[in-house]
């Protein structure tokens, strides 16, 4: 994998992505289990804390292998 990128490119989507997936885990765990709340908050912050930024870094490099490529209407 390459480097890390810019900080301030990575901080803010790493933020969005790790709401999105503690929203996305914790929810559906509170709404169709009899688990206390804090219990299932945890388990959202602690997969989103795991898992975001990981998920974010593939995220940043998908989007600059796609800008990288050349354009298919600029000829041949």
């Amino acid at each position: 994998m390459s480097a890390t990128p810019n900080p301030e490119r990575f901080f803010l989507p790493m933020v969005a992505v790790m709401f999105t997936l503690m929203l996305a885990v914790s929810l559906p765990l509170a709404l169709l289990t009899s688990w206390p709340t804090w219990l299932t908050a945890l388990i959202g912050v602690g997969v989103s804390g795991l898992t975001g930024p990981f998920i974010t870094r593939w995220i940043l490099e998908r989007r600059e292998r796609v800008r990288s490529r050349p354009s298919p209407s600029a000829g041949e």
